[in-house]
Formats: structure tokens, C-alpha cells, sequence
């Protein structure tokens, strides 16, 4: 019997299978990472490649070359093409795309050494030249300059080789011209199948463009390559000698003892290029790029600044600006009145509220309760009276609370809460205790109580008709002192022994009224009209004063 050949069991396989995986997952980002550094490397080949070219274009032109420390210039890949100094497809291995015709190398003098350096910003432009056949006129290289600035534009031939140039083409250079009103001066230097026309600002604001007239640059000394309507330069130079306009200098809320600073400015010609802080009156070294008609400084300490502003065509301004020393306090307030002291009808107080610096706002709010969440619903200014009962009505007495919320110019801000007024807006209540007899004179109990404020008079009065008549007498005070709590007293007859005639009592139901008035510590006043308790003994010998 033949041996049988046993495959994988199911958990066997799915191990299989996790491991190829996980394998798969370490593999793949490997893989990858690899192919990634691989493009990376062939796209910088290919940058050393076109800075090479431009490097072998300028020693074939060295005329053209930045003569001054610090001039520059751009070449870009398209004029490379024209000269036959690189091929006409570039690829960029990431994007697998050809390379634009505007990519640039910056040609520079610095130390005294030409420097090549390629330009990676340059990718993103899509438009930078004039190509008419064969050739091909650059964007000036600055295109905002002032006076004695220097930019300049490169004319370039596309024929091949440059010894096939120097054979058969020739440059008028009386055909190379500025158009615009300018005073602005313009050299043409030649080179070996590219030109150089150089521009230095005038003193007289402008706006000029490079143009070749029909003969400025001849093949075999008789085919125009210009032709009738000559070439001009897509973009214009702009000459701008005025400096940017300073619309605002000032400091900002204190941070730590510290405030920054804010500019704002405009330039209508060549635009705002940077800003800078200084603190003497020399420019600063190098400018913070900005192009932005506003910005905010770093942090500084209280003292005198100076503001600059550049704009594009380098061109400088300046303002002094004064840091002033910061408060971080906020403001103090103080109440007027101490509202714990006693009982009061309506609260009220002055608020006061002073700062080393301009208050800039006081708002306000009153509440029932001590809650620091009170809303404020008005402002004030300060020394002024504020009152409130906070919506108390009678047989609501208690407490009242005042909150303010101070700010000063630096943005330092203060809240109080007043001490809790005690508000009493309930009359003391008057009951009668006892009703009248004749009993060793007239006699009535009443109890006057008032469970806030207390009792400041109780007295028994009689008027001729009602309450509101003018012709009202008063009695003696009675129940002792004022202070006493109150009790059941009494209004009787022996008081007004030896009374005279003005001040004796009427007697009752003759046309008069007896009252019982209660007037407690904050002015609330009750009145209790007697005559019902009175009026059975009207015109008895009770009535009588002695």
C-alpha cells in the first residue's frame, strides 16, 4: 500500500499565511523607503546637473557675469536649451514630469567668488520669458529697483552651438531700448550667443520695459530675427524711489512686563517687502520679510523704539514709538459706603475706581444673593452714586448686593462685590391687642412691631376727617423709649391731663379720627386707624381731658 502524502491542516495554513504577512508588512516600507531615496538622489543629480550647465554657460559669457559684490542675476533652464548647454527634456524623477523652462539658477558675487546656486521656489513658475522663434528675452531679474539700483534682463539666441553664433549672427545694440519716461540710464553687454542689459535707477519714478526693434539682432547680416514689430519684455521694471507710507506705530498689551509692536503701513508702487525694530535711529541689519500692511514685533521692555518698514524696491522708513512701563494691576475700586453698617431703605453707594493707567470701562450688576456670576447690566463712571432695593418689595426684606467690574487701557481688569446692604422696605405693623373700655379713662391696647430695621416713633394722632387733612394734631410719644422693644401700649386719657383746649383730644365721632402712626429706623411708616375701637365710647365722659 502506497504511502499517502499528507498537505497542510487548516491552522497550519492560516500560520502560513500570517507569517507571509507579517513579512509583507516589513517588506513593503522597506521597499518603498529605498525606491523614495532612490528619486531623491537621481532629483539632485539632476539640480547639480543644471547648476553645472549654467556654471559652463558662464564661463562661456563672462561678460554677462555679476561684476559687483552682491549683484546677481537668474538664468533659467529655457535659456540653457536655447544655448544648447543642457538637453531639451529635463525630468524630475519625483514628479516624473519635465522640468519647467522657468526654473532658475542664481548667479551671485559674493566674497568675490561667482556663486551657482539653483533655486527650488522656481519650480512652481510657470511664466518668466519672451520666446519669439529664436529668441528668447528674460523677466528682468529686479523688477522694482530705485536709484542706483541695478536689475537686469538677458537676451538670449537659440542656434546651436555658440561658434555657429559668433558666424552668423550680429546684435545693434542702438536697437535695444527702454520705452517709458525715465531717466533711468541702460547698458548692453554682449556674450557668447546670450546678452545682458543692464538698467540703473533713475532719480524720476517710472515704469520701463526692455524692447528690441526690428534689426537689433541680424543673421547672416540680413534676416531680421526680430522683425517689423520687434520684441518686449512681458514684465515691466518699476523704478520707486518714495518710501512706504507709515499709517501706525503702537504698543501692545503688556505680556509679562513686556508688550510688542504693531506697524502698519502701505506702498502703492513697489509694495511692502519687510519690517524691523531698532533701538536707535539706524536702520536695522536685516529686515523681518513681510508683505503683509501690518505686523507685530517680538516682545521688548518699557523704552523708545523706531519702526522701520522697507518696501521692494528697497526703500526705508522709520517711526519712534514709546513703550510705555507696564501695569499689570488691575484697577482698584472702593465703595463709598459700607453696607453691613445698618439697615437702609435702598442701597446706595458711590463706586470710586482709580489706575495708573486710563480706566476704559466700569460695568455693574445688583443681586438678591452673594453669586459671582451676577450679569452686569450697566456701566457708570467713577464717583458715581449707584442705588438699587434688587427687586425687593414689602415683606421681601434682606440683602442686597452690588458687583463691579473694572478694566484699565492695559487690559488689567478687577471685580468687587460690595458688602451685603441690609434692605428694609416692610412698614412695622401695627395690631390692635385689646379693644377700648372706659375704664379709668380711655383706654386701647395696640402692638407695633417691626422685625428689621426697629422701631424709631410710635405716636397716636387725631385729624378732622380723614388722615390726608392738614389740620392733624399730634399726641405725646408713648411706650417709652424708642429703642425699647416693641409691646402692647396703651393710649389712655390721664396722658393728656392738663392738655389746653388746642391740644385735647376731639372727642370721637364728632367728625375726627384716631390714629396709631409707626415709623421704623429706615422710614418705612404704617397707620392704624383707631376709630372702630374707639367709637362705641364716643361722647362719653371719657372723652374728657382731666
Amino acid at each position: 500500500m502506497k504511502n499517502k502524502i499528507k498537505g497542510f491542516t487548516l491552522v497550519e495554513l492560516m500560520g502560513v499565511l500570517i507569517i507571509i504577512g507579517i513579512l509583507m508588512l516589513i517588506i513593503i516600507p522597506v521597499v518603498g523607503n529605498v525606491i523614495k531615496k532612490q528619486k531623491e538622489d537621481q532629483y539632485y543629480q539632476q539640480i547639480a546637473n543644471i547648476e553645472l550647465a549654467t556654471k559652463n554657460m558662464g564661463s562661456d559669457n563672462l561678460a554677462i557675469l555679476p561684476s559687483q559684490e552682491g549683484e546677481y542675476m537668474y538664468v533659467t533652464l529655457g535659456q540653457l536649451k536655447s544655448l544648447g548647454y543642457i538637453d531639451n527634456s529635463v525630468i524630475n524623477p519625483i514628479t516624473n514630469e519635465t522640468f519647467s523652462d522657468c526654473v532658475r539658477v542664481r548667479v551671485s558675487k559674493e566674497n568675490g567668488i561667482i556663486v551657482y546656486e539653483y533655486d527650488q521656489e522656481s519650480e512652481s513658475t510657470t511664466s518668466c520669458d519672451i520666446d519669439s522663434g529664436n529668441i528668447i528675452v528674460s523677466d528682468p531679474i529686479d523688477q522694482y529697483i530705485k536709484k542706483d539700483m541695478i536689475t537686469s534682463f538677458l537676451i538670449t539666441v537659440n542656434d546651436g552651438s555658440s561658434d555657429e553664433f559668433l558666424k552668423r549672427y550680429s546684435i545693434n545694440k542702438n536697437k535695444i531700448k527702454l520705452t517709458g519716461e525715465t531717466d533711468t540710464i541702460y547698458q548692453v553687454l554682449e556674450g557668447n550667443g546670450i546678452y545682458k542689459v543692464v538698467l540703473r535707477g533713475g532719480k524720476i519714478d517710472g515704469e520701463v520695459k526692455l524692447k528690441l526693434e526690428s534689426g537689433a539682432i541680424m543673421k547672416n547680416g540680413t534676416d531680421d530675427l526680430v522683425g517689423k514689430e520687434g520684441i518686449e519684455s512681458s514684465k515691466s521694471v518699476i523704478i520707486d524711489n518714495t518710501v512706504p507710507n507709515i499709517k501706525n506705530v503702537y504698543a501692545n498689551s503688556c505680556n509679562n512686563y513686556q508688550r510688542t509692536i504693531t506697524i502698519e503701513a502701505s506702498d502703492d508702487r513697489s509694495g511692502i517687502a519687510g519690517y524691523g525694530i531698532t533701538t536707535s535711529q539706524t536702520p536695522p541689519s536685516s529686515f523681518v520679510n513681510s508683505t503683509f500692511s501690518s505686523w507685530t514685533s517680538d516682545l521688548y521692555s518699557p523704552g523708545t523704539y523706531y519702526a522701520w518698514v522697507k518696501d521692494v524696491a528697497g526703500n526705508i522708513n522709520s517711526s519712534s514709538v514709546e513703550i510705555p512701563t507696564c501695569d499689570n494691576n488691575g484697577p482698584v475700586i472702593v465703595f463709598g459706603t459700607d453696607g453691613s453698617a445698618s439697615w437702609v431703605s435702598e442701597a446706595a453707594t458711590t463706586v470710586t475706581v482709580t489706575d495708573d493707567n486710563e480706566i476704559s470701562s466700569i460695568e455693574y450688576g445688583w443681586s438678591k444673593t452673594s453669586d459671582s456670576s451676577t450679569s452686569l447690566t450697566g456701566t457708570v463712571t467713577s464717583g458715581e452714586l449707584l442705588s438699587s432695593k434688587c427687586g425687593r418689595l414689602s415683606g421681601d426684606d434682606g440683602e442686597c448686593y452690588l458687583y463691579v467690574y473694572a478694566c484699565d487701557s492695559s487690559g488689567n481688569c478687577t471685580s468687587k462685590t460690595s458688602n451685603a446692604f441690609k434692605v428694609d422696605v416692610t412698614a412695622p405693623t401695627i395690631t390692635n391687642v385689646t379693644n377700648a373700655s372706659c375704664s379709668n379713662g380711655l383706654t386701647a391696647s395696640y402692638s407695633i412691631q417691626d422685625i428689621s430695621s426697629g422701631l424709631l416713633e410710635r405716636r397716636h394722632i387725631w385729624c378732622d376727617k380723614d388722615l390726608g387733612s392738614e389740620e392733624c394734631y399730634s399726641g405725646k410719644l408713648f411706650g417709652g423709649e424708642l429703642s425699647t422693644p416693641t409691646t402692647a401700649k396703651k393710649i389712655y386719657n390721664p396722658e393728656w391731663t392738663n392738655c389746653d383746649t388746642k391740644n385735647e383730644p376731639p372727642e370721637s365721632g364728632y367728625g375726627y379720627s384716631f390714629w396709631v402712626k409707626a415709623v421704623d429706623a429706615v422710614g418705612n411708616t404704617s397707620y392704624y386707624d383707631t376709630s372702630e375701637d374707639l367709637n362705641p365710647y364716643s361722647g362719653s365722659s371719657c372723652n374728657t381731658c382731666g
